[in-house]
C-alpha cells in the first residue's frame, strides 16, 4: 500500500468481496445473478462515497513506476483474498469447524509463514526488536493490541464459520463505510450529490443482498424438508 496513492487504496479496500465471488466460481461456488448485482452495488457505492473524500484532499505525488508496482501487489493481494475466502468456505462446508478452530489453524499457518519471511527474507523481526528497545514505552500498547486483537478476530471467524467468507467481507466493507459516514455526520461535514447517490446505492445493494439471502435460505429449508418427508415415506 505504500506504493499507491489514496484513490487506489480506497478502491482496493472496497472491492474485497468481488474476488471472493470470482475465485469462488472456479472452486465450484455458484452465486445467484441477483447477488452479483447486489454485491457490485455495495462495492460501487462504497467506492464512490470514499472517492468523494479523496478528491477533496491534496494527492501525494507518486512515481509512475511505484504506482505500477503498487497496483500489481494490490491485485495479488485481492487474488489472495479470493483464494482465502474460497478455501475458508470449502473448509467450512466439508469439515464444519468452530470459529475458534478456524481462527487457531489460520493464525498458526500465518505465524509460520511470517516467521520464515521475517527471519529469512526481510529481516523485519530484528528491526522490530530494535524498535522496541529504542522505544520501550510502546511495549505496553503492543500488549493491549495483542489482547484486544484476538477478540475482534474471533467475531470475524465466527462470521465466516456461520455465514461464509463473502458475507464476512461484505460486512467488513460496509462497516468501514458506516464508520466514515457516521463520523462525517458527527463532524457536520456536507456530502456531495455524488456521495448521497453512493449512499443510496449501498443501502439498495444491502437490501437486495438480504432479500436474495432470505430466498436462498427458504429454498434450502424447503429442499431439506422435502428430503425428510421422502425419508419418512420410505
Amino acid at each position: 500500500m505504500e506504493y499507491v496513492d489514496g484513490t487506489t487504496k480506497t478502491v482496493v479496500k472496497s472491492v474485497k468481496p468481488l474476488p471472493i465471488m470470482v475465485v469462488g466460481y472456479f472452486f465450484g461456488k455458484r452465486y445467484h445473478l441477483y447477488r452479483w448485482f447486489a454485491v457490485s452495488a455495495v462495492i460501487v457505492g462504497v467506492t464512490m462515497f470514499l472517492l468523494g473524500f479523496e478528491t477533496k484532499g491534496k494527492n501525494k505525488k507518486y512515481d509512475e513506476t511505484m504506482i505500477e508496482i503498487g497496483i500489481m501487489w494490490s491485485l495479488v493481494a485481492l487474488v489472495m483474498d479470493g483464494f482465502v475466502g474460497s478455501t475458508q468456505d470449502n473448509v467450512r462446508k466439508k469439515y464444519k469447524p468452530s470459529a475458534s478452530a478456524l481462527m487457531l489453524s489460520s493464525n498458526l499457518c500465518a505465524l509460520i509463514i511470517s516467521l520464515f519471511t521475517d527471519l529469512v527474507y526481510s529481516g523485519e523481526f530484528s528491526k522490530a526488536i530494535e524498535f522496541q528497545q529504542k522505544y520501550p514505552e510502546v511495549i505496553w500498547e503492543l500488549m493491549i493490541a495483542s489482547i484486544a486483537n484476538p477478540f475482534g478476530n474471533h467475531f470475524i471467524f465466527l462470521m465466516v464459520s456461520e455465514f461464509g467468507a463473502l458475507q464476512c467481507a461484505l460486512v467488513t466493507t460496509v462497516r468501514k463505510f458506516l464508520t466514515i459516514l457516521v463520523n462525517s455526520m458527527w463532524l457536520g461535514r456536507w456530502f456531495t450529490p455524488f456521495q448521497i447517490l453512493a449512499v443510496v446505492g449501498v443501502f439498495m445493494g444491502l437490501l437486495a443482498d438480504s432479500y436474495v439471502s432470505e430466498q436462498e435460505k427458504r429454498k434450502e429449508l424447503a429442499a431439506k424438508q422435502a428430503k425428510d418427508d421422502q425419508k419418512k415415506k420410505q
